[in-house]
């Protein structure tokens, strides 16, 4: 069976949107990844540290067989 791998961009409320998918869609979210939890590097936008720790930089949610990266 085919599956779906989408990749969605939020601007801002990326963790409200992905435990509001998780909640309808019946799924579970395998890993998200806030800038804050990034190693530090110059290519990175330099953000404040409330910023860094809400702004969501990768999830994966698994909802049936489909993922949304």
């Amino acid at each position: 069976m085919p599956q779906l791998s989408a990749y969605l961009s939020f601007d801002g409320n990326c963790a409200d949107a992905l435990h509001f998918y998780e909640r309808v869609l019946g799924g579970r979210i395998e890993a998200m990844i806030r800038y804050a939890d990034a190693p530090a590097d110059a290519a990175m936008p330099a953000l404040s540290a409330e910023d860094a720790e809400r702004t969501v930089s990768y999830t994966h949610l698994r909802a049936h067989e489909t993922k949304a990266n």
